[in-house]
């Protein structure tokens, strides 16, 4: 079987109806070139009965990952897949009309490709408060927004990668390197994230991974995650996983220099808040006060952790 695509989901079962629908509207690949996976991570809603009724519309089978986080959803789903090549998306986007098509015409015409990846374009449900409509384009990280000309035709490792609910590994690949089960979202970490973004990086360094304009999908963006604090909240942690990866590269005493920069940022972009109110500059200093609180609190926890170590030492 030329393609596996892999869909992980967790109490999101309107949403997971929607995907399910978009893709058997979809032009597909010929019957036996193509299957669909779907691994329930706990879900506790009516998630089951949305995969009983997607059953008579498509190539279907469904696993259960009873141990939460998305990582350990992504690792069964490699596992249990038949496909040569891992197609991954998310549970709240709706796929376009010519997605899996464009994939299964790029794996047939670029046999050298270990990876390859497409748009996500952002789609707010209901009416987006005015601060975030207006500025919703530099916060597109937090929605895992990627226009058609964002990456360039042929993908590099050490370049921007495509993200998480739209892009295609070769089954070996996850299979000899599997997803990092201390990243990706979890029950207990919500906005945790990049779990995908290793693999896709060991992929590009393995062999070359071409970026589909057209095989776009159309990320669902609910009214919780329309909000003030959800920005602040991704961006916390995507500064605190930035500071955690400077302090393995930096000395005690540069990662206390970077960390007093981000207190001043943070302390900054929070006054500049205040004056802003709800005005079209909020995104941008939502994100900056979230990623700048996150390295603040890294970066004292490493550097706590190192005056221990130093400590220890001194009275060895």
């Amino acid at each position: 079987m030329r393609l596996s695509v892999v869909i992980c989901t967790r109490n999101r079962a309107n949403q997971l109806r929607h995907v399910l629908r978009s893709i058997s509207q979809c032009t597909k690949p010929p019957e036996g070139e193509w299957e669909l996976i779907v691994i329930d991570n706990g879900s506790t809603d009516d998630t089951r009965q949305v995969l009983d009724e997607a059953l008579h519309q498509l190539p279907l089978r469904v696993y259960t990952q009873p141990q939460p986080g998305l990582s350990h959803a992504r690792n069964l789903g490699a596992e249990q897949a038949l496909g040569e090549w891992l197609l991954w998306t998310d549970d709240d986007v709706r796929v376009s009309a010519r997605w899996l098509a464009e994939y299964h015409q790029a794996i047939l015409t670029h046999a050298d490709a270990q990876v390859f990846g497409g748009p996500i374009e952002i789609h707010f449900e209901g009416t987006p408060p005015t601060w975030l409509a207006h500025g919703a384009h530099v916060v597109r990280s937090a929605y895992a927004g990627l226009d058609a000309d964002d990456l360039p035709g042929e993908l590099r490792a050490d370049g921007p990668v495509p993200y998480g609910a739209n892009f295609a590994v070769r089954k070996a690949l996850v299979e000899a390197n599997r997803f990092d089960t201390d990243l990706g979202r979890h029950p207990e970490h919500p906005m945790r994230a990049g779990e995908e973004t290793p693999m896709i990086r060991r992929a590009l360094r393995q062999g070359p991974g071409y970026w589909l304009r057209e095989a776009c999908v159309q990320h669902h963006i609910d009214a919780p995650r329309q909000t003030r604090r959800y920005l602040r909240a991704y961006y916390y942690s995507y500064g605190r996983r930035q500071a955690g990866e400077l302090a393995q590269r930096v000395s005690w005493r540069g990662l206390a220099t970077e960390t007093g920069k981000s207190l001043r940022d943070a302390v900054r972009a929070e006054l500049r808040l205040l004056r802003a109110r709800n005005g079209h500059d909020a995104p941008a200093l939502l994100k900056t006060a979230g990623r700048s609180w996150g390295r603040v609190a890294e970066g004292l926890r490493c550097l706590g952790g190192a005056t221990t170590a130093r400590h220890n030492r001194s009275n060895t």
